[in-house]
């Protein structure tokens, strides 16, 4: 997985209050300045107003059977590597920048109790929003502020019995996804609501407005679907008035790719995989190998101590703790993508145990069609039980996390079907990346963690591409080498440790259709089928949109199909840096071509 930057943040003060309920009064805010005094006796009608003539209306209509507690003193513990030179903190909790930028700020905290989520209000619109966090199992409470804005953030606790009739149920079930249609079965998000407004986005395009959603009726929607890629539907609480913002209760994306409108058929698809098969070139020292994703979610040579490990589905209604064995089966239907999987002893987790037999790999491969462009994206897929990023199993270093994913491309021309380049994933967008020279300098840097590579600059051993992932975090590179971290959001990074060396020429696996003098061991290659994913396909915990992989920092990342190359395939590809093999030491430009001289 890719390394994160976990930034330099801080968070405002929270407003002191002792429990609170809502009542039928309302006391507003003073809109003529950025402060209100609060007392212990006062109720939260300012933020959450049961007034219908007031703007912020929450919910569509009046909660007053929903009980809010806003935490009492001394309820945050601690806020984790507060930047005071960049933010200052301010009373009732407003968010300043001392430079008077308005941002968004990631905030890392520690609460003595664990709140559901965190509610926001603009002091001068009133408008209210629920900002989603995620929680990891240390406890850190993860979430973003927006700074210089005149709003104020409270943690929110909701009591059980509203969570219940959500975790009882199975909130979306996708039932279709084929022909051009995709139709769901919704369950209870709320539990005051029986029907729901259904509006459904491409993109930013909205396509489905304000469709209505009955659970009376027996809770099935259905829309048309024009296009291939990802689309998102969300559904909100009912207003009762025009002046309503209602709650969006659930996020969800669902991908479609329908094999009747697909150029290559079935039959052609392995053939076209198999060809450029890669050849994996993993470090000397490498613990983690890729695993089937029946072997990730412990279907295949299962450890009875690992199915009665607890895992955390966190999403914006609440939590659902689950036991690892049950994990894949519940997930197709807690795809909110706000939502996270995290688990309630990572320090301890048997999946570092996992994914350590070489001659036991599995690698996928899926394809995306461009028909506008005229592209085929041939996608290879690795996961693994765990990345020790810079560590091993037994000493985890920072950033590690379980789920781990990687993958890299090979661009077709879609009528001829002639490769043209390779785009080589390796970390976040956000990312500036360099090749290190026999001095360790940077002698090639590229951005947004991801490299392009024309067909003839690839190493390959045929027509079989060559892949080197970074020893511990996995991230795919083009050649053998020594690579680093430069960049990580506008910060520098070279000073710090950095640095992974990727490739090697002892663990290596090969596709089966390719002979080795090196009797190199065999990996299984198989097709991982997102095309039309629903709740009860083979790979049904694909169809999860939320957040697989949990990891230090404030931002977390998706499985495939979720993924920015699945939604702009060929802009994405666009996007990446070029790189040739001039760009690397002559050294091991040498090593790489002695390799394949061998193979």
């Amino acid at each position: 997985m890719k390394l994160k930057w976990n930034s330099l943040c801080t968070m405002a003060s929270f407003i002191v209050l002792s429990q609170v309920h809502l009542s039928c009064k309302n006391r507003a805010f003073n809109n003529k300045s950025n402060s209100y005094t609060f007392k212990n006796t006062d109720s939260v009608e300012g933020l959450v107003s049961i007034d219908p003539d007031e703007p912020n209306y929450i919910n569509g209509e009046p909660d007053d059977a929903l009980s809010l507690k806003v935490l009492s003193a001394g309820v945050l513990e601690k806020i984790i590597e507060a930047d005071e030179k960049t933010i200052t903190k301010q009373a009732f909790g407003v968010v300043n920048s001392k430079d008077s930028t308005s941002r968004r700020v990631n905030v890392r905290a520690v609460f003595k109790e664990r709140p559901n989520r965190i509610l926001e209000q603009d002091l001068e619109t009133r408008k209210v929003n629920y900002i989603p966090l995620n929680v990891t199992p240390e406890g850190v409470v993860k979430f973003a502020v927006q700074t210089n804005s005149n709003r104020v953030y409270f943690p929110i606790f909701e009591k059980s019995d509203m969570q219940s009739p959500l975790f009882e149920s199975k909130p979306v079930n996708i039932v279709e996804n084929s022909n051009g249609k995709i139709s769901l079965r919704l369950g209870k998000l709320h539990g005051k609501y029986r029907n729901y407004i259904m509006n459904v986005y491409r993109g930013n395009d909205l396509i489905i407005n304000a469709q209505r959603v009955n659970l009376d009726d027996g809770g099935f929607a259905s829309f048309a679907v024009p296009n291939n890629g990802y689309y998102r539907i969300e559904f909100t609480s009912p207003p009762l008035h025009d002046f309503d913002s209602p709650r969006v209760l659930w996020a969800q994306n669902v991908f479609s790719q329908h094999k009747s409108r697909a150029v290559i058929k079935d039959e052609e698809r392995l053939k076209i995989a198999e060809k450029y098969a890669p050849v994996v070139m993993f470090h000397d020292t490498e613990q983690y190998f890729p695993v089937s994703l029946e072997y990730l979610f412990n279907k295949e040579n299962p450890d009875a101590g690992l199915n009665s490990e607890i895992y955390s589905i966190q999403g914006p209604l609440g939590g659902k703790n689950i036991a690892f064995k049950d994990l894949e089966s519940q997930l197709p239907f807690f795809g909110d993508n706000r939502s996270l999987v995290t688990s309630a002893n990572f320090r301890g987790t048997r999946m570092k145990m996992r994914g350590q037999q070489i001659a036991k790999s599995s690698i996928y491969y899926s394809f995306i069609e461009d028909a506008a462009a005229g592209k085929l994206f041939l996608n290879y897929h690795f996961f693994y039980c765990f990345d020790p990023k810079s560590g091993s199993g037994e000493h985890p270093g920072f950033g590690s996390h379980i789920f781990d994913r990687e993958s890299f491309s090979v661009v077709l021309d879609l009528k001829t079907l002639t490769p043209e380049k390779v785009i080589y994933n390796q970390h976040q967008e956000n990312q500036e990346v360099g090749m290190l020279d026999e001095n360790n300098k940077v002698q090639s840097r590229w951005q947004k963690g991801r490299i392009s590579v024309a067909w003839d600059e690839v190493f390959k051993v045929g027509e079989h591409v060559i892949a080197n992932p970074a020893k511990g975090s996995h991230a795919i590179y083009q050649a053998m080498g020594m690579y680093k971290i430069l960049n990580i959001g506008g910060f520098p990074v070279e000073f710090l440790p950095l640095n992974e060396p990727a490739g090697g020429t002892i663990r290596v696996i090969k596709p089966e259709n390719l002979t080795s003098k090196q009797n190199f061991p065999n990996y299984e290659l198989k097709e991982l089928e997102f095309d039309e994913l629903t709740s009860a396909s083979k790979y049904k915990s694909l169809a999860f949109s939320g957040f697989m992989v949990d990891v230090p920092g404030p931002v977390d990342a998706h499985f495939p199909p979720f993924l920015e190359r699945e939604m702009t395939a060929t802009s994405w590809a666009s996007g990446a840096a070029t790189w040739t093999q001039q760009n690397m030491p002559a050294s091991n430009r040498e090593k790489m071509l002695y390799f394949i001289k061998g193979f």
